[in-house]
């Protein structure tokens, strides 16, 4: 019955909203940022002149090219599609949120993602995230379910979600060593065998085609372009105090360029980061995880166009503004752009997430306590470890609210845990 109303609360509400934006605003207006990249991709398959990006994983491109030639309702269609799949989401995380709470609190964790303002902006926008998040949270319920239940075929549907995971977004490329281990450690040798070779050999044939395509035998190269590229730029922007959102490398030293030259791998990127520059590297790390966990994300909704605004980048007003040594007059410049109303929606969007965050962390406690809910527990902090960790170290100072968004309903199931025990809100 719980899931039943979820699902129709959901998909119902959601195309709804779908409905007035379009209403409001336009088709127009389900396009931003990554989402032109998409459709073109999408138009190139169409056409048929291949697949030309060895950065991005084909499966939304493809779910894209399905609508592309329908003009402005195709758009619609893949937006009310992201809608019904993000009912679908919430009924799964309800399922994962029953590991630790009873029915309500479940629901209320379920619609409290699936409704949280940034979510909802994702779920209509022409972007990847909906379909992320779907086969994520499919990846870790089926993986908690089958290791308690020790049963191959679930854990054999966890396999195929994260290789869709994977395919949609490749930030969760390396994802399967934590299934695996888990496996290994228990003793079961012979699942995680068969876990990681079901993730292999379905991700075989996008690798073969990368190997034609780009002569590269891999998922993606998106790992060596980000850290050669943003995390570089970030650990110097931090090493010699330059503004952090300016990708303009002219405003480095040569030394920048000489390490740029000799970054030939994301290995490579990583080792010219921590060794040779150990302190510009952690104060990047903290400042990027402090901007990870509090990005509330609702800027966006005010962005100006680039032309009229004084930063088109918001990192302003996140604390990556302090590895600039001019952060005083930055952060004051950003204030002045923003109306009174918008900048107390920003910083009340910072001071809820900075909440549901300690929240989080006296939940995972609480579940570290309980027999009951250890095992899922530590797997779903290390899911959330994994995420900061490849997110950090891959974007530096481009973290975004954005990409906090796969492990946001981690946060919010940990949170409501500890308020369930504590304090009996449900």
């Amino acid at each position: 019955m719980f899931e039943r109303r979820i699902f129709w609360w959901v998909a119902s509400i959601k195309i709804a909203l779908l409905v007035a934006v379009i209403v409001v605003f336009g088709a127009d207006r389900l396009f931003w940022s990554d989402s032109f990249v998409y459709k073109d991709l999408a138009k190139s398959i169409v056409v048929g002149s291949g697949y030309g990006d060895s950065l991005r994983t084909p499966f939304y491109p493809v779910v894209v090219s399905l609508f592309v030639g329908w003009g402005s309702f195709g758009a619609v269609v893949v937006a009310v599609l992201q809608a019904i799949l993000m009912a679908l989401a919430s009924v799964f995380l309800f399922r994962t949120a029953r590991f630790f709470v009873s029915e309500r609190p479940a629901t209320l964790i379920a619609l409290l993602f699936a409704f949280e303002p940034l979510s909802v902006l994702l779920n209509i926008l022409i972007l990847p995230e909906t379909f992320l998040l779907l086969f994520l949270i499919l990846f870790w319920y089926w993986f908690v379910r089958g290791y308690r239940e020790d049963r191959m075929l679930f854990l054999a549907y966890s396999a195929i979600a994260l290789v869709f995971a994977i395919l949609t977004k490749p930030v969760a490329l390396y994802l399967w060593v934590l299934p695996v281990c888990f496996l290994l450690y228990s003793k079961r040798i012979r699942r995680a065998c068969v876990y990681g070779g079901l993730v292999f050999v379905l991700l075989l044939p996008w690798m073969i085609h990368n190997k034609i395509a780009f002569d590269a035998f891999t998922v993606t190269t998106h790992d060596k372009a980000s850290v050669c590229g943003y995390l570089l730029t970030s650990v110097f922007a931090s090493e010699f105090g330059k503004d952090p959102s300016n990708m303009d490398v002219s405003i480095f030293p040569p030394e920048f360029q000489k390490a740029q030259a000799r970054c030939t791998t994301s290995g490579v990127g990583l080792r010219i980061a921590v060794f040779e520059y150990p302190a510009s590297f952690v104060k990047t790390m903290v400042l990027s995880t402090a901007a990870f966990f509090t990005n509330e994300g609702y800027g966006a909704f005010f962005q100006k166009a680039p032309e009229e605004s004084i930063k088109a980048h918001h990192n302003y007003l996140t604390p990556v503004v302090f590895a600039d040594v001019e952060w005083r007059r930055n952060l004051i410049e950003a204030a002045r752009e923003l109306s009174v109303p918008v900048l107390a929606i920003i910083f009340a969007g910072k001071l809820f997430w900075t909440i549901i965050v300690l929240l989080a962390c006296v939940g995972i406690y609480s579940g570290l306590k309980d027999a009951h809910t250890r095992m899922p527990t530590i797997f779903l902090v290390l899911v959330l470890l994994y995420f900061v960790g490849v997110t950090v170290m891959s974007t530096g100072f481009g973290v975004g609210a954005r990409l906090r968004y796969p492990v946001t309903p981690i946060l919010f199931l940990f949170a409501i845990f500890y308020l369930v025990r504590r304090y009996k809100i449900v």
